[in-house]
């Protein structure tokens, strides 16, 4: 098409707007609104398709691992695997929670933390946010950041209690 007709062109559709809250505790915040995950398996919840998978696998039950909001910096929070049943033998497998968006770009804020117990800041290393490591096991780790979703499924990774590695998850928010 020559230079003129992209003014008149159709406008493509924009995607609907995205603004979701998870907290992953066993009570949501005092004073938050948002959605209280259960620790539940991927799977339609109302309109929303979100929840847990173990290394693609989702008939996983992690809500023995949601605790209140004394932990988490009053977040609350959830171990992604607090039994460490995602493993093959004594490999851990990545734990993964994703929730179904429209593909495109998002800001996200992750907040990978139980903050409040200095051993289990320096195990934040391995936690990944659509397939990129974004902890570095240094101290606390919140994520503020924008990702391009490409397969429906915006996904944040950890893994099992006990693998020294990323194990734990107190809010979410997507917004695009």
């Amino acid at each position: 098409c020559p230079e003129w007709c992209a003014e008149t062109a159709e406008p493509k559709p924009t995607a609907a707007p995205v603004h979701l809250t998870f907290f992953f505790g066993s009570a949501l915040p005092a004073g938050k609104k948002g959605i209280l995950d259960t620790g539940k398996g991927y799977s339609q919840h109302g309109a929303l398709s979100y929840g847990w998978n173990c290394d693609g696998d989702n008939k996983v039950d992690y809500s023995g691992g949601r605790r209140g909001t004394n932990r988490g910096g009053g977040l609350g929070l959830n171990h992604f695997d607090r039994s460490n049943t995602c493993r093959s033998g004594s490999e851990y497998l990545p734990v993964n929670f994703e929730v179904a968006v429209p593909n495109g770009e998002y800001k996200i804020h992750v907040n990978f933390g139980d903050e409040d117990v200095d051993s289990t800041q320096r195990m934040q290393a391995g936690c990944a946010l659509e397939g990129e490591g974004v902890c570095d096991g240094s101290g606390k780790c919140i994520v503020d950041k924008s990702v391009m979703v490409t397969d429906g499924r915006l996904t944040v990774t950890g893994y099992g209690h006990d693998s020294s590695k990323c194990h734990s998850i107190s809010e979410l928010r997507i917004s695009n």
